[in-house]
């Protein structure tokens, strides 16, 4: 009963969430800032649910290496609190649906106009025919029915980032890897 509890409780607040931030009651405030810690502190978040699974999560080089007179080249425009949120939900489902004993990949690459994330997982993956619908509200792959959860994460992700000026897109091989790309602009 605790459990079911739970679950209906994060989905009451997930769906009042997507309803407020859908009328704009929540705003997004995005600002020029460092992504690194952002980045660090969501992969924080997810860790000991990893680790329970005993999936390994690796973050890019450039974050762990990141100097503070090179700060200037991870930055992008989001908002702090829900970009982490974001990145908390795709980690979140790389984690559910990844192999135990498998690993998670976190990077970041600067472009001209926009900073990319990229999360990797090597798990069940994302058919082609439905890699186009995973954004939608309530979706729900086939192979994935029966697991936890109700279809509501990467739809929010995907209003936080496109609130913030940015997008989202996802690569998959079926059984071998799907890697979703966050990217952030770098412009106000």
């Amino acid at each position: 009963i605790h459990s079911q509890a739970e679950k209906l409780q994060f989905l009451l607040n997930t769906l009042i969430r997507s309803s407020r931030l859908e009328t704009g009651i929540i705003r997004l405030y995005p600002k020029k800032q460092e992504v690194c810690e952002m980045i660090e502190n969501a992969v924080a978040q997810i860790r000991s649910k990893a680790e329970k699974r005993e999936i390994e999560i690796v973050i890019c080089e450039e974050c762990e290496e990141e100097s503070s007179k090179n700060r200037m080249a991870g930055q992008a425009v989001f908002d702090e609190k829900w970009t982490q949120e974001e990145l908390y939900n795709i980690l979140d489902n790389a984690v559910k649906y990844t192999h135990p004993g498998d690993r998670i990949e976190v990077h970041r690459t600067d472009y001209e106009l926009f900073l990319r994330i990229n999360v990797t997982d090597h798990g069940i993956g994302i058919s082609e025919k439905e890699s186009g619908r995973i954004f939608g509200r309530f979706f729900r792959g086939e192979q994935v029915r029966n697991q936890e959860g109700v279809g509501i994460g990467l739809y929010l992700a995907n209003q936080i980032v496109s609130g913030e000026g940015g997008y989202l897109k996802v690569k998959s091989v079926p059984g071998e890897f799907t890697t979703f790309s966050i990217f952030l602009s770098k412009s106000e």
